[in-house]
């Protein structure tokens, strides 16, 4: 497996494609306000992405992603996961994410990796939790 960082104008040429395989729904690449996106690849398949947003030097908010179709309920999906959050954890001391509370699968991998619920949000008929993965000065602490 190995991890791609892409800009965002590298982005918006597969943002809606990629949007709409994971989340089944259409969400047009000029709402994006991102400052970059992490997609694991292993060989020529994408596996899982992150759109990705600094809050301020310590801290990176997670806002869209997650594993395309034919890699879930595989073991890379999870490795794949570890990974990205291994690149923010050497950049970053924290990492915030909202789930929707129904995204089981999701918030079990959340979950394994050390995500803490520390808030929720409720938008139209969804509820999301707020989650946390605390990692200390750069992943030191």
């Amino acid at each position: 497996m190995n991890l791609v960082r892409y800009t965002p104008e590298q982005w918006s040429s597969v943002a809606e494609a990629i949007h709409s395989e994971v989340f089944n729904e259409f969400r047009g690449k000029e709402i994006n306000r991102i400052d970059y996106v992490l997609v694991v690849w292993h060989d020529s398949i994408p596996l899982g992405y992150m759109t990705l947003r600094e809050s301020d030097s310590a801290s990176i908010y997670i806002g869209y992603g997650g594993i395309l179709p034919e890699a879930r309920k595989n073991i890379r999906s999870y490795g794949g996961y570890m990974m990205l959050l291994a690149y923010l954890k050497q950049r970053y001391d924290r990492a915030t994410t909202l789930i929707e509370n129904t995204n089981i699968e999701m918030l079990r991998l959340a979950f394994k990796a050390g995500f803490i619920v520390t808030g929720l949000k409720a938008f139209k008929e969804y509820i999301f939790l707020e989650l946390t993965l605390e990692w200390g000065e750069h992943g030191s602490k």
